[in-house]
């Protein structure tokens, strides 16, 4: 099928930067990486859509599987004082091995999506590639559910602003700036991996692009309308089945401010198992307006967020 969905958003994103640095444009590879005047790509998994990457913690490194999450601004890794069941599968920062620790007051709850934890607040030496960021605050997490494990996750490193943080400190982005660490306040992502003329348009919308989101969310009118263009049927908890036969399925364009990014089926179909496949469009899980672009938008693209003016890019890569 050779047909095309076109989505319309406008108005979509506080500053969406139109243009990208010719830097930027000619990253290839998967990866995290910030602007800096050294080496300081880090390579990503993706694991269900999710930006999952290595860092250390401590001297010497003690090292972690984290998402990079633009969605949080706390960072957490587990703690060998967890004695959740989820814990036990997950690599588990020792304080008392570490000569750069310092020991903080305080502790905090943080629910996600996925689960919840508690965490208490701790200081070290935390490196991001060869990037060291000295007197990180961070979170030890004493106890969490069991959503964490079953994503191979030993914590999050969260990307948003200040204004999100729970425990105490500066995220981590905001001590490379200050530390000067990095040259611009930018760091970027980039993931590699309804018939002819129907058109859903959403006026006057807005979104957020979030690396720790699986789906593509959104108002339920408007979900609703793009599976049904697509084929699907309504599924459970506000996802869509559909064919599990891309060959059978349109492209998905978003149109934003002008500029037109394409989804093509093998990245928007989501195999659960031989014989249920879902739609990577689904229903937001609360009473939010905007949009949520989470991994399904961002595969095939470079993402830039730049903290300093408050916008967001994007790129393909070549």
């Amino acid at each position: 099928m050779n047909s095309i969905i076109c989505f319309t958003l406008l108005c979509v994103l506080s500053a969406l930067a139109r243009n990208v640095t010719e830097d930027f444009m000619r990253i290839q590879l998967e990866s995290f990486r910030v602007q800096g005047g050294r080496d300081t790509r880090v390579g990503y998994e993706n694991i269900s859509q999710l930006n999952t990457g290595k860092i250390c913690i401590g001297t010497p490194c003690q090292t972690f599987n984290v998402m990079f999450d633009t969605g949080s601004s706390d960072v957490w890794v587990s703690s060998t004082r967890c004695r959740s069941d989820s814990c036990k599968l997950q690599n588990r920062y020792n304080a008392a091995k570490s000569s750069t620790y310092r020991r903080r007051t305080g502790q905090y709850q943080i629910r996600y999506g996925s689960g919840e934890l508690v965490a208490v607040n701790a200081q070290d030496t935390l490196r991001i590639g060869k990037i060291a960021v000295k007197n990180q605050v961070f979170g030890e997490a004493e106890t969490s559910t069991s959503g964490f494990a079953s994503n191979a996750l030993d914590g999050i490193l969260g990307l948003a602003f200040e204004s999100l943080v729970h425990g105490d400190g500066l995220p981590v982005f905001y001590n490379m700036v200050e530390q000067g660490l990095v040259t611009e306040p930018i760091f970027t992502f980039c993931k590699s991996i309804i018939s002819v003329g129907n058109k859903v348009t959403c006026r006057g919308c807005h979104a957020i692009v979030d690396s720790g989101t699986t789906l593509i969310r959104g108002p339920e009118e408007y979900i609703k309308d793009v599976n049904d263009l697509i084929g699907a049927e309504p599924y459970e908890s506000g996802q869509y089945k559909v064919t599990c036969d891309i060959t059978q399925l349109p492209d998905v364009t978003f149109n934003i401010n002008g500029n037109s990014v394409t989804i093509p089926p093998i990245n928007y179909v989501l195999s659960e198992n031989d014989d249920l496949c879902l739609t990577g469009f689904a229903v937001s899980q609360s009473t939010a307006t905007f949009w949520i672009l989470g991994g399904v938008f961002q595969d095939g693209l470079c993402t830039l967020f730049d903290m300093e003016r408050k916008r967001v890019g994007f790129a393909t890569i070549r």
